[in-house]
């Protein structure tokens, strides 16, 4: 897969956007809160702040980050999603480039991450991904991927692309789950992403 084919404009600009979040020392913290409706300047409505599951998991924004970043409904299916439809063609990649690709954004931003277990121990500037795949050629989608975010609880939540604002909770990262698009979604790797401009808790 070419670089070109992922890093469209609306990506970079997102990157030198979302950067900027985390050289500030910001660690993933969504907890309760759960993502606000959105109303563009031409007063149409999208849902979920913007947010697909890739954004919630690796960068989890809050609500003030998509007002003071200044992201737009366009800018960020363009930047977070349009490469999904590259995704969709089982010809073009395979998992490891669907994984190389979604990771190399997030390393742009000026993040790390590594390989985990369920059991991996968190400092206070990581958390934990959860990174599925599913592959149906019936289905519409077909092939597509998904993240679950570990809460500081210990849950796991995941939110359901641009179309809505739900975010789902379980108890434990499932081996494989079917949401309402049916697709069956399997666990294949489980991430340590760190921020390394924040500040560690002191032992």
């Amino acid at each position: 897969m070419k670089n070109n084919e992922i890093f469209n404009p609306q990506t970079c600009s997102l990157i030198k956007k979302l950067s900027t979040v985390y050289k500030n020392g910001y660690v993933a913290s969504r907890g309760r809160e759960s993502y606000r409706y959105y109303v563009d300047d031409d007063g149409n409505l999208a849902v979920g702040d913007m947010a697909n599951c890739f954004e919630h998991a690796c960068f989890n924004l809050k609500n003030e980050h998509f007002v003071s970043l200044d992201l737009n409904p366009y800018e960020t299916a363009q930047g977070f999603g349009k490469y999904g439809g590259v995704f969709n063609d089982r010809n073009m990649v395979d998992d490891d480039d669907i994984r190389d690709a979604l990771f190399s954004i997030v390393k742009r931003v000026g993040l790390e991450y590594k390989l985990c277990s369920p059991n991996t121990f968190t400092k206070s500037n990581e958390w934990k991904v959860a990174f599925y795949l599913a592959n149906d050629p019936s289905a519409r989608l077909g092939y597509d991927f998904h993240f679950l975010l570990q809460e500081k609880n210990g849950s796991w939540s995941g939110k359901y692309g641009w179309y809505s604002n739900r975010v789902d909770t379980f108890d434990n990262a499932p081996t494989a789950f079917i949401p309402d698009s049916g697709l069956k979604y399997i666990l294949r790797d489980m991430y340590l992403i760190s921020n390394p401009y924040a500040e560690t808790e002191k032992e």
